[in-house]
């Protein structure tokens, strides 16, 4: 379990919500619209991911092996990096942010090994400085490294956190969590141990909180507990957990289903997914403080399968998305929460496998981007609101 581990949270009263929840408890079940004119279509990229500036970045297989691109969608798609043997996979996505420079800090994954599992976490920036693209872990053994979140920070800075898997290749150990801190010029700062034992295969999720980072992912405890832990890693010193939420999923397998963390001016917000006691939801918690004092509010229940992303727009907006089960095959679904209103969306159908991988959404205010991955490429859906 987490590393520095703090009391579970209680998920206090409702009089304790921050604003977005307690506007989700007063009317969370809007009527669902169709939603997201179709804004482009990338023909046989796979695994999209937003930088905050509208960058979508992807991975585009070509005859020599695979490329990163990055494309603003404006007409300018450059590529970032490519390789002959990445491991591509419908879970394990690229990571993109910007930093203070506005310089784009991205993620992919060199086969290194013999093993389905055998890769390496890398991180590059563009424009390039010196001694990029860099290796995120410093274990140079095969095993597998990937599931990268980045935050960007200050001037040429970034943030990193990904899953680890040198304890289990080597000693037959679990999965671990770790974060770093890159600069642009100067390199890799040392290695921070988050969690020494985390689920293999959930995706994990990254955002700033003042002079650290919030680092979200999936737990995994000796009795295959799999919880959402949430754990602070400060700029200078040792990461701590703040919680543990405390759904008592049990799960022999990996759900392959991670959190997402957004942070909005001093609100931290973390959206999850859940089987626990039978019943699959997806539930956004709160908190104004690193002190442990959450409150909870459940967005879907019933047919959801997860996958959840989310993104706060630069007004206080907030979008949620998760695919859930329709009567076809599955549907993501957006909701979107701002100045005062909830509206829920439809945004495309898709196949309820693997096929359909992660889409990822991007709140701009007046408009609503999600990255829709599927067997032909992937498609780019666009919503507009109002000032």
């Amino acid at each position: 379990m987490a590393r520095s581990p703090s009391t579970t949270s209680s998920e206090p009263a409702r009089h304790a919500l921050p604003a977005l929840l307690a506007l989700c408890l007063a009317g969370c079940s809007p009527s669902v619209q169709p939603g997201g004119q179709l804004l482009t279509q990338i023909e046989g990229a796979r695994s999209p991911a937003w930088s905050a500036d509208a960058r979508l970045v992807y991975v585009l297989p070509n005859e020599g092996g695979v490329e990163l691109i990055a494309d603003d969608l404006r007409g300018y798609a450059q590529p970032v990096a490519q390789g002959e043997r990445w491991f591509v996979n419908w879970a394990d996505v690229p990571a993109a942010s910007v930093d203070a420079d506005a310089r784009l800090w991205f993620s992919f994954l060199p086969i290194v090994g013999e093993g389905t599992y055998d890769y390496a976490a890398w991180i590059g920036t563009q424009p390039r400085a010196t001694g990029h693209p860099m290796r995120i872990h410093t274990d140079e053994g095969a095993g597998e490294h990937g599931f990268v979140s980045i935050a960007g920070a200050g001037s040429g800075v970034a943030w990193s956190v990904w899953l680890d898997g040198r304890a289990h290749k080597q000693a037959g150990g679990a999965t671990r969590v770790y974060a770093r801190r890159f600069d642009a010029v100067q390199g890799a700062g040392a290695e921070l141990l988050v969690d020494e034992r985390a689920c293999d295969c959930c995706p994990t999720s990254l955002a700033r909180w003042g002079e650290g980072s919030i680092v979200a992912y999936r737990d995994r405890s000796e009795s295959e507990v799999r919880d959402i832990t949430v754990s602070y890693v400060p700029d200078q010193g040792e990461p701590r957990a703040l919680t543990t939420f405390p759904d008592a999923w049990e799960f022999r397998g990996c759900p392959v289903n991670g959190p997402a963390v957004i942070v909005q001016g001093r609100q931290i917000r973390v959206l999850r997914y859940t089987e626990a006691g039978g019943s699959a939801r997806v539930i956004l918690a709160g908190s104004s403080s690193l002190d442990q004092q959450w409150s909870s509010v459940e967005v879907a229940r019933g047919n959801v399968l997860g996958r959840v992303d989310m993104s706060a727009g630069p007004g206080g907006e907030t979008s949620l998305l998760w695919l859930e089960k329709s009567a076809d095959a599955a549907v993501w679904r957006l909701r979107r929460m701002a100045r005062g209103e909830v509206a829920d969306f439809e945004i495309a159908a898709v196949p309820a496998g693997r096929e359909s991988g992660r889409a990822r959404v991007l709140d701009l205010g007046t408009r609503v981007l999600v990255a829709v991955p599927g067997a032909a490429g992937i498609e780019v859906r666009e919503l507009s609101f109002p000032h």
